[in-house]
């Protein structure tokens, strides 16, 4: 009622309105379809993606086999059309019963809803289980005394005493209010006889329809059983239903007066959506069979039927287990895992045949893994089938434990299984080995990750192409190889190039994370945003937070902290919007090291401790140990050195090729010297001599710098030019300023102030771009011991962006247009707009070729010149006399 008076209210609206049901909130879809019908014309104005994507789910298309997000990207794009036409009021009732597929989609596109006019109105029962995490909730309680009289007295005449004596009674229940007020005599209302001593109130409702089904007539009571059973009970459905089963149509005022439906024309609607879940409940296992049996005569729609045929099954039946396997087929297409998880495990269980059993659990397992729901018990199933399902169940036990981190699981599949299934199927041994491999990267197990991923390598003949659907992992082992100190650069190479052509986002993170520990920033940035864009364009909601957050990381990694932040904050909001917890807690301790070098104490502790409670505690361990370096970032950078020093040489020892995300021994050295512990920071030679020795780390610029800051009078020169040498020619900004800081600063102490004045000044302007105000202020401190004028810290307007208006200023910048932009970061075009219009307020412009300059000019921003790809590569080696692999 609440929600229809609401309806009533509003004028010159749009209204987008579906009620959950409980005998569709298996069907995929079900609710979405009826926000969406009204409204289809407006459907074909989106882009042909997301309006493949939305076809394709409705059923209304064929299938895109896109993501349940994808759907929400799409339906998002869809509110925001709506409501540049006139406001949109989207109004769900029983939201608890909404399908899962459609309340995904439909809550991803309310929670980035920004700038649209729309208004959201979800009815929900409390304690129903459904995540409300950035929707405003307000609890429906209690009616009051006086608001609890005036709906007895405008159904019946009471007096004003008894009137408020029920109201207290019934504790304001309104369902219980109305059913009392029903109960009760005219002589009892108006006070001429007294009250019973014991009224049904609130928690006691229930009870009440117990009382009313059970005395119901065995006829009446199964036809109100075939209607809860109905996804949509119509009068002539029930009647035909019963016939078919050989029940008596019921005498339906028995029903009226029981007070349990209501009749709308043929249709039929319980009084309360407790009814449907008490008349089921109360109903013996024969009678439901029996009701599902009937329905399945009579109702229409394939899905419907087969459902109904499937629940009045007792026995196996082959018949309906294949159409239940088609269903789940279809429903995966669609995007909805859950259904399709639910479709193939009662085909399972309806199967006559063991191998076809087993088969559809593997499918039933897939289904599981792909909606987050733990497949174990499918898995055991199919285990049990032919060595060919046996394969796929022990593949999706060993991706299922990675990505849960089940350490134990993945240990006994490679001691108890993969003996076996090497023989079997080497591909499927393959992949687990991958899979395994990828487990122990997270673990930071270096000589098992190293062990497996050429293990896997080995059993798929060194192929990235073998034919399955995770048929670039032994790509993602060799990424993973990389990056403990393995591998070969040629076979990183052609898996980068296989992952960009064949669009596989879904690995496209850890073979960024390879390229960049092989000195190729270039290379892994431009495969980490093309990733992103394929993601976008295809709808993979995850896998753009995956992304969004590599060339967040690859940007930081390349000296440039706008990008690092832009992109970071990009994923983690994406990471926030679809619940996947690893992906926020990366991206969170990204975002905490660029507020770390920029000095903002406050931000680091607030992202830090974010990232300290679960679920984002539980990440992988690489995640935390970002986390930890941020912090130890921090204290460097606040002048906290012996803290620093403490956490730097507690830190867990890592693989030499990590160096490049954990600089521990660089920033160990700088920090000893800046306390004049110089003789301990010369005791970190050899380390640091390993590092240089490495195969694959290109860090020669800052390994002598720290040379440099260690050495004789007589020898630092030599140190600190090559470091700048070095590091001219990489992209690596913040880097390059760090080493001319540290020579300015050593040619001051030692009376050589004018050579110190220009690499002081070189640094300070990369300092004052990218906001690493601890290391400027280093830098003018040095200036005013030369005598230089005073530099002043220049301000940007960009600057005055928020991150959300950053993101769009680049976005817009590069190009885009705002539906463009839009689809992009996961907005509406109306948020663009919004944005836009501060944007342009606040940097002065009118149009967006000045806004494309201003983006351009910001410092920071790489310069046009900047060499890329081969060209700096060839550079870089030229310089080193390395022309080949290591």
């Amino acid at each position: 009622m609440l929600l229809d008076d609401a309806i009533d209210a509003a004028r010159e609206i749009t209204l987008m309105r579906s009620v959950g049901i409980e005998g569709e909130h298996d069907l995929p879809f079900a609710s979405l379809l009826a926000l969406v019908r009204p409204h289809l014309a407006v459907v074909e104005d989106l882009p042909d993606v997301p309006r493949a994507a939305l076809l394709g789910a409705l059923a209304l298309a064929p299938p895109t086999m896109a993501d349940r997000l994808a759907i929400g990207a799409a339906v998002l794009q869809l509110i925001g059309l709506l409501s540049e036409r006139r406001p949109v009021l989207i109004v769900v009732d029983d939201l608890q019963w909404v399908d899962a597929a459609s309340r995904d989609a439909l809550m991803f596109a309310i929670r980035r809803v920004q700038d649209d006019r729309v208004a959201v109105l979800f009815g929900v029962r409390e304690r129903a289980g459904v995540d409300l995490r950035g929707i405003g909730v307000v609890p429906v309680g209690p009616l009051g005394t006086a608001d609890a009289a005036r709906l007895l007295q405008s159904r019946h005449d009471w007096s004003d005493a008894v009137a408020a004596d029920v109201a207290v009674r019934c504790e304001g229940n309104p369902l219980a209010l109305l059913e009392v007020g029903e109960m009760l005599t005219d002589r009892h209302r108006r006070g001429l006889e007294a009250l019973p001593d014991r009224l049904p109130a609130g928690r006691a409702t229930i009870q009440l329809f117990r009382e009313q089904i059970e005395g119901l007539s065995d006829d009446a009571r199964f036809a109100l059983l075939v209607a809860a059973l109905s996804h949509d009970p119509g009068r002539k459905q029930v009647v035909a239903a019963c016939r078919s089963v050989g029940a008596d149509e019921p005498d339906w005022s028995e029903l009226d007066a029981a007070r349990v439906v209501l009749h709308r024309g043929d249709r039929l609607a319980f009084t309360h959506p407790l009814v449907r879940s008490a008349v089921i409940e109360l109903a013996s296992p024969n009678a439901v069979r029996r009701a599902h049996e009937g329905l399945a005569e009579v109702v229409d729609g394939h899905e419907h039927r087969t459902w109904h045929r499937a629940e009045a099954a007792s026995d196996a039946d082959e018949a309906v287990a294949s159409e239940l396997e088609q269903m789940a087929l279809a429903a995966l297409l669609q995007g909805d895992s859950m259904a399709a998880l639910k479709a193939a495990t009662r085909a399972a269980e309806l199967s006559e045949d063991d191998a076809a059993g087993a088969g559809r659990y593997l499918l039933a397992a897939q289904s599981a893994s792909l909606a987050g729901v733990d497949p174990t018990d499918q898995i055991e199933r199919a285990r049990t089938g032919p060595a060919e399902v046996r394969g796929e169940a022990l593949v999706i036990e060993a991706a299922t434990s990675a990505w849960a981190g089940d350490t134990a699981t993945l240990q006994r599949l490679l001691e108890v299984d993969l003996a076996d299934l090497e023989r079997e199927n080497r591909t499927c041994a393959a992949l687990v080995c991958a899979f395994a491999a990828f487990s122990a990267f997270n673990e930071m197990q270096a000589e098992s990750a190293t062990k497996l991923s050429e293990q896997a390598w080995a059993l798929a003949d060194e192929r990235f192409d073998i034919a399955h659907p995770f048929g670039l992992m032994p790509g993602a082992a060799v990424a993973i190889n990389t990056q403990f100190g393995g591998g070969r650069l040629s076979d990183l190479l052609e898996c980068r190039r296989l992952v960009e052509e064949r669009e596989a986002v879904d690995v496209a993170t850890p073979v960024t994370m390879g390229l960049l520990v092989v000195d190729r920033h270039d290379d892994a940035l431009d495969l980490a945003t093309a990733m992103y864009a394929a993601a976008v364009r295809t709808g993979r909601v995850v896998a753009a937070a995956w992304t969004a957050t590599a060339c967040g990381m690859t940007s930081y990694l390349m000296g440039d902290l706008a990008g690092a932040e832009r992109w970071c904050a990009l994923g983690r909001e994406l990471g926030q919007a679809t619940g996947v917890a690893y992906v926020v807690a990366q991206a969170t301790s990204q975002l905490a090291a660029v507020a770390a070098l920029r000095g903002d104490r406050p931000l680091v502790a607030a992202l830090t401790s974010e990232v300290d409670v679960p679920p984002l505690c539980d990440s992988p361990v690489p995640t935390l140990y970002a986390r930890r370096f941020a912090s130890i970032l921090d204290e460097l950078r606040s002048g906290s050195l012996d803290a620093a020093v403490q956490q730097l040489r507690a830190f867990p020892q890592i693989p030499t090729p990590l160096t490049e995300h954990w600089p521990v021994v660089y920033e160990l050295i700088e920090a000893l010297v800046l306390l004049e512990r110089h003789d301990e920071a010369r005791m970190l030679m050899p380390p640091l001599d390993a590092i240089g020795a490495d195969g694959w780390l290109r860090h020669d610029g800052q390994i002598e710098r720290c040379r440099g800051l260690v050495a004789e009078p007589s020898r630092y020169d030599e140190h600190f030019r090559r470091s700048i040498e070095h590091l001219q020619v990489r992209p690596r900004r913040i880097e390059l300023a760090r080493t001319q800081l540290t020579y300015g600063e050593r040619l001051c102490r030692d009376g050589r102030r004018q050579e110190a004045s220009g690499y002081l000044r070189s640094a300070l302007v990369t300092f004052d771009e990218q906001g690493c105000r601890p290391w400027g202020d280093r830098a003018r401190a040095a200036l005013g011991v030369v005598g230089s004028s005073r530099v002043e810290r220049p301000g940007n307007p960009l600057d005055q962006l928020t991150m959300q208006e950053d993101q769009v200023a680049h976005a817009v910048a590069s190009g885009m247009t705002n539906r463009e932009a839009a689809a992009a970061l996961f907005v509406s075009p109306k948020t663009i707009e919004t944005h836009l219009t501060r944007i342009y307020r606040k940097l002065g412009v009118r149009s967006r070729t000045e806004l494309a300059n201003a983006v351009r000019g910001r410092p920071g921003d790489p310069p046009p010149n900047r060499r890329r790809g081969s060209e700096a590569r060839a550079a870089i080696e030229e310089r080193r006399g390395n022309t080949g692999n290591p």
